[in-house]
């Protein structure tokens, strides 16, 4: 498939493999599933004070939204499939899913509706920027930890998943 620049896009594996955090993203994936076909991982989560949290960025994390060889927007975003597979398994543990996005609320409408129709229908909240707030870095990087420390006051963050330092 080919973007509107007429860049190949890659398939959703292969961006998994260039994402920033692969390696921290697959070694917690391996380890939980591990955890999880081993009996380890229900004692370890009903042991927790605060209920288990997961929080993902959705712009190149979840979503491929831009042609990673030119920067182009595309015209349909494409669902990142072992990151969707990830999701799923989260729900069915009932692990608390928190989406924190630079998004601006504007796109709320716009973004909920991609959220449920490529099945990400089930999570907790989803933050998103004001709209008046200029998107620089800094304010991003702000914003999104603001959120982390509001999510941590009732859960334990088990993982962060995002393409930029500050998702992480």
């Amino acid at each position: 498939m080919r973007g509107k620049c007429g860049c190949l896009i890659r398939t959703p594996e292969q961006m998994y493999e260039y994402t920033k955090s692969v390696k921290d993203a697959k070694k917690f994936i391996l380890q939980t599933s591990t955890m999880d076909r081993c009996g380890r991982l229900k004692p370890m989560l009903s042991g927790m004070k605060k209920s288990p949290a997961i929080v993902f960025d959705i712009d190149e994390t979840i979503f491929q939204t831009h042609c990673w060889n030119c920067g182009e927007q595309l015209d349909n975003i494409i669902p990142i499939n072992p990151m969707k597979s990830f999701y799923k398994w989260c729900v069915d543990k009932n692990i608390a899913i928190f989406f924190v996005t630079a998004r601006t609320e504007g796109a709320r409408e716009y973004t909920f509706n991609e959220l449920k129709k490529n099945g990400f229908d089930k999570y907790a909240h989803l933050f998103m920027m004001s709209d008046n707030v200029n998107r620089i870095t800094f304010a991003v990087q702000t914003f999104k930890s603001n959120c982390r420390k509001t999510i941590s006051d009732k859960f334990t963050i088990l993982a962060n998943f995002g393409d930029q330092p500050h998702d992480i």
